[in-house]
């Protein structure tokens, strides 16, 4: 049996699969403040705003007093309008 403390990143990449299939099924469990801070950063971390988004609007249905969650959303909505506006003046 494979103990994926030996391999973070293996364990990274299987709690991201492990999100994605429960946003695609519609139905996710109940995640720590942790783990959404861990699924949020990841995407960031790549550039996909629109799935740190969905992210983060699951994180505020489960945790909806987390001043964190909300500013996180806050920062991604002023980092997509300013793509936008840079595509939009090329």
């Amino acid at each position: 049996m494979e103990n994926y403390s030996d391999h973070p990143e293996q364990n990274e990449k299987r709690n991201i699969k492990h999100f994605e299939e429960c946003v695609k099924r519609g139905s996710v469990p109940f995640f720590d403040v942790e783990y959404f801070e861990f699924i949020i950063d990841h995407y960031l971390e790549r550039g996909d705003l629109n799935k740190a988004y969905k992210a983060c609007d699951i994180a505020l249905e489960q945790h909806p007093y987390s001043g964190d969650f909300l500013m996180e959303k806050a920062q991604i909505l002023v980092q997509k309008e300013e793509n936008e506006e840079e595509y939009e003046s090329q």
